[in-house]
Formats: structure tokens, sequence, C-alpha cells
């Protein structure tokens, strides 16, 4: 490293508004510090016999918040008194975040591995290595070791293996059987909304029809007091994101849908005038029913539920930004549903006798979004949503627990249960445990003794990583994880040690299994972001740090 004259010692809290520049060595010692902090706390939360992390909260009096996911004490880990530290700290929660919100799983794993490459990183370029080369050489041992995970992977087949998948992500018996029962009736896209309920367990309904999160313009418009809810048959359908002021524009709409026995107009908002009108046509429901639906006020999500309640009710998609006329409605604009209900939140549709085989054409085209390689991560999470709540069916899975807050901890963990089961079932499994990340070490074997040094570096940086979740779920279980580290490795590829029956199995027919998806993306997400790490070469700090929303 070049000699360079050395900064001040590092900023405390109070002290950080200052603004300063930090060199090496300081940048990778106190970004080390934060990076080691965060993942120490995180670590014993890895493998199905796990610690506890208690944090204290914010209201005084309160008992502490105890977390097993590292995504969420990482959230909770912030403004450390070194600045410095803070960075390095920074830095990994972002990268935990962002397995977290589109897996829901595998986040401690990607710290261990983190840590490990950082760290041994750090003495390797401070002893003179190349930052850059080392990156270059750790994306492209990257790809073997990613082959290598996808050798391994098989898929979920049937009820039961559902169940052991679900076990090993929840650890309780009774939410296994409630969610292998779920997907194996819906399937891997299948809709699952997750509510709270009244008792004290986990109960699941059924629910026929396809649903938005979208409800009803005014209460006015509910028929049935007692369900709190109108419910429409032989319905013809307007999908448009109009706002509808004036009563009298909407006197097209309603003539051209004569010939059905009820009206829904979607429209971004109407006036009380309009729903005046609308509630007049109710007062004779034996002869024609009307109710008007509103749309989500994001853009995009706007977007996406006009064209998906078009295309399976066969409608036109009338849009404001076309300048359509809305005078010139005709019958042939509208779509048409067997059955309609909405209520303040939510809006169903069950299609008619044509409507199957719209959505069938429908759903094909969706699925093959899915196949563009192109897609970002959150872009392939939305069209899997968008699969899964046209399948014409859906599942409610109601939390109960002893309170609000014991049912809201319950529901957040089922969330990231379910995020992980779906990945599972999509994307196929792998043996759990740790053994699939410590089966990859063969890959790098011939290239651990390369001429090239810092390609040399790089292997034995990412086969001593890839050993560290193991020796973290052994270590954490109570175990001495090198001598059970070393009783492993006289077994076949597929034999791992089961922590919870205390002895070495076959890993995938004891049902101790990882989503291949998940960890795949833990894997890569942790070694991308060591590897930029090791080439952050300075800090600056800012007079005023601007706040971020996010981790």
């Amino acid at each position: 490293m070049p000699d360079r004259k050395m900064p001040p010692p590092p900023q405390t809290l109070t002290q950080q508004h200052t603004p300063h520049v930090v060199f090496q060595p300081r940048t990778y010692q106190g970004m080390q510090q934060g990076i080691n902090l965060l993942v120490d706390a995180i670590s014993p939360t890895l493998g199905p016999l796990p610690r506890h992390v208690a944090v204290e909260r914010m209201q005084r009096g309160q008992p502490p918040e105890l977390l097993d996911k590292g995504a969420l004490i990482a959230r909770r880990v912030t403004g450390l008194p070194d600045a410095d530290a803070e960075m390095g700290a920074l830095l990994l929660r972002q990268m935990l975040w962002q397995q977290y919100e589109l897996y829901g799983d595998g986040t401690a794993t990607a710290a261990i591995v983190f840590q490990s490459l950082f760290n041994e990183g750090v003495k390797y370029v401070t002893a003179g290595g190349s930052a850059m080369r080392l990156r270059t050489c750790l994306f492209e041992a990257l790809q073997r070791i990613l082959s290598c995970l996808a050798q391994q992977k098989s898929s979920v087949q049937g009820r039961e293996q559902i169940r052991q998948v679900a076990q090993t992500l929840s650890q309780d018996a009774t939410t296994a059987e409630i969610l292998s029962e779920v997907f194996d009736t819906l399937g891997e896209y299948g809709r699952v909304d997750i509510r709270s309920g009244h008792g004290r367990t986990l109960e699941r309904e059924y629910l026929h029809g396809i649903y938005w999160a979208s409800g009803i313009q005014s209460q006015e418009l509910i028929t049935d007091k007692i369900a709190n809810k109108t419910d429409l048959e032989r319905c013809a359908v307007f999908v448009s994101d109009f706002e509808f002021d004036d009563p009298r524009t909407l006197l097209p709409i309603i003539t051209a849908a004569a010939q059905a026995r009820a009206l829904v107009i979607i429209a971004s908002k109407l006036s009380e005038r309009a729903v005046s009108l609308l509630t007049h046509i109710n007062k004779t429901p034996q002869r024609f029913q009307a109710i008007a639906v509103k749309v989500p006020t994001d853009h995009a999500a706007r977007i996406r539920m006009l064209e998906d309640v078009a295309r399976i009710t066969g409608a036109r998609l009338v849009l404001q930004a076309a300048q359509e006329d809305i005078q010139r409605i005709q019958a042939q604009d509208l779509g048409f549903a067997a059955q309609v209900w909405a209520n303040q939140d939510y809006f169903c549709i069950v299609e008619d006798a044509d409507g199957g085989e719209r959505r069938a054409a429908y759903l094909a085209e969706l699925h093959q979004r899915l196949q563009n390689k192109a897609l970002e991560d959150e872009q392939r999470t939305l069209l899997r949503e968008r699969i899964g709540q046209l399948q014409g069916a859906s599942a409610t899975l109601l939390v109960g627990g002893v309170g609000q807050s014991d049912i809201d901890e319950r529901k957040a963990k089922l969330k990231e249960i379910v995020s992980a089961l779906r990945s599972s079932l999509e994307q196929g499994i792998i043996p759990g445990g740790g053994i699939a990340l410590l089966n990859c070490q063969s890959a790098l074997r011939k290239h651990l003794d390369s001429d090239d040094t810092d390609e040399r570096a790089a292997y034995r940086m990412l086969a001593r990583a890839l050993e560290m979740p193991l020796r973290h779920i052994l270590s954490n279980a109570g175990y001495e994880a090198g001598e059970v580290l070393a009783r492993i490795q006289n077994e076949p590829g597929g034999y791992g040690f089961d922590v919870t029956a205390g002895q070495i199995r076959p890993m995938l027919a004891a049902g101790v299994v990882d989503s291949a998806g998940v960890v795949a993306a833990a894997l890569e997400r942790a070694v991308r972001t060591a590897a930029l790490a090791l080439t952050v070469d300075v800090l600056v700090h800012r007079r005023t740090p601007e706040f971020a929303a996010n981790p």
C-alpha cells in the first residue's frame, strides 16, 4: 500500500457532522469494525436450533423484541458510535435487506459468507494484493459455485415433500401441515393472503374467484349491510382509470350495460353526485344494479390491475391518457363476469363461461414473460404474484395469538416462511444444513494451487467461506464444529449432520433442505458485495449526512 498521511482518529457519533475524508488503512479498519459487530450479532440465529437476539424496545417498560432474522437485527443495530464502522454496517445492512425483501430468508447465510470473504480479503489486500484483480477472480469463481449448486438441485414433489420443506422453514408441525395443504391445492404461484385471526391458532380459508385489494367507491353502494358487501350476478364490467364528476357522463356506460343484470364500473374516482346516481339505480335491484370500484393509487399497481381485469373479462381498457370519449362507449367495450362481490377493502370476480379460456390464454402470456432472463428480481416477484392472483382460487391464512403484538410478530414470520416456501417450489431444493455450500468446495479445488496469486487467493477465500455457514449451524446447536466437519467429509456428497437428530444423515431423504433459489441469491449477494467492499479505498463523511428511508 502506498504511504499516506494518517487522518485524525475516527469520529464519534456526536462529531460525525464534521466533514472529513478517511484513507487506508483506516478505511478497512473502520468498515471491518462495523461489519464484524453486525455479523457477530446475526450469526447466532443461523440453523434449526438458533439463539435469539433481544432488542430493547423504544417504549420503556415493554419486554424486549426477540429476533432471529438477520435483516431485522441489522435494522435495529444502527447509529454506531464510530462513523467509519457505521459505513461498513450500512453496506452490509443494505445487502441483507435486499435479500430479505425478495426472499424472506437466507440473510444469516449471506452475512456469514460476506464477513468471511471481507476479512480474508482485507488481509490479502493489505499484504500487497490487488483488490481489483481479486474482485475479478471472485466473480469468476462465483459462477463455478452457482453451477455446482444448480447440479445439486431437485424439484419438490408431492404434498409430503412440501410439508418437509415447510417444516424446515417454520420448525412447527402445525404450520407445515397447513402450508403443505395450501400449496398442494393452489400450486407454487397460488395467492396466499395473511391476515389477523380471532383465535389463538393458525387457520385457513379458501376463496373461489380472482380478487384485488381495491374496494368499493362508497359505503352507500354496499347493499348487504350485515355482510358489509355487495354481491352481483351476470355483470357487465367497465374498466377505466377515469374520474367521474358529472353523473351524466355515466349514462352511456349504463345504457351500454342494459342487457346485463348488473354493472361494475372500475374508475379512479366518483363524485358524491355520481355515487348518488348509482345508489338511486340500486333501489330497484330486481331490475338492475350498479356499483363502482376504486383502482390502486400507485400508478404501476393501477395499470396491472386494469390490464388483468380487462383481459379476464374481455373488456376494452379505457384510459384517460388515450383521450377516450366516454360518450361513444358501446356494449362491445364492456367485459362480463358471472359474479362480482365488493366490500370496503376488496373486489372479486368469478369469470363467466368464456372467462376460463381468456384467463388460460392470458396466463400463458404471463408465464412467457416470466421466462425473460432480462427481468429484475422485483419484476419477477410481481409477475409471479399476478400469475398466482389469476389462478382462480386463493387461500387466506388467519393468524391468531394472545394479543395484537403477538399476532403481528407471527404474521411477519409467516410471510417470510411463505415467501421462502414459494421460492423452493419454483426454483427447487438442495441439501440443507450448509451441506450444499460445502459440496461446492469441489468446484474450486483445481484452482486452489493456481500459479496466479490473485486467483489462488480468491479461490481459497471462497473455499473457506463456503464452510462457514455449516460451522455456525453446528456451533449454535452446541456441537464442536471442527470435529463434526471432519466426520462429514468422509461421507458421500448428499450426507450431512442433522443437528436436531444429532446424527449424520442423507439430507434430502431426512427432509433437511434449503431453497435452491434462496441459497444461490444469498451467496451471490454476499460475494458481489464483499468484492465491492474490498475496492472501497476512501470514506467521505458529510457535514450533515442525508437521511435514507431504506436501510
